[in-house]
């Protein structure tokens, strides 16, 4: 296929440190996906005052999954 573009070599700059931060963690790829999902998703829930609809649509997906993914991440509210 001619019309295939293979990526450059040199490894993108942009988003380096948070790269730099996650090869330094040591994690396996799930285990950092997870910990970032938590804390995005507990970041937005702040920000929205807890209100999971809001937060849903902030995060672009369906109450019913933020609900979910929140339940599977073990993220319960402050009291």
């Amino acid at each position: 296929a001619s019309d295939l573009t293979l990526p450059s070599e040199k490894p993108p700059t942009e988003g380096r440190p948070l790269l730099d931060l996650a090869a330094a963690s040591g994690l396996g790829l799930r285990e950092l996906r997870n910990r970032c999902e938590r804390a995005y998703i507990l970041h937005v829930l702040a920000r929205e005052g807890w209100n999971l609809s809001a937060a849903a649509r902030a995060l672009g997906l369906q109450r019913t999954y933020l609900h979910a993914k929140v339940a599977a991440l073990g993220i319960a509210r402050p009291r």
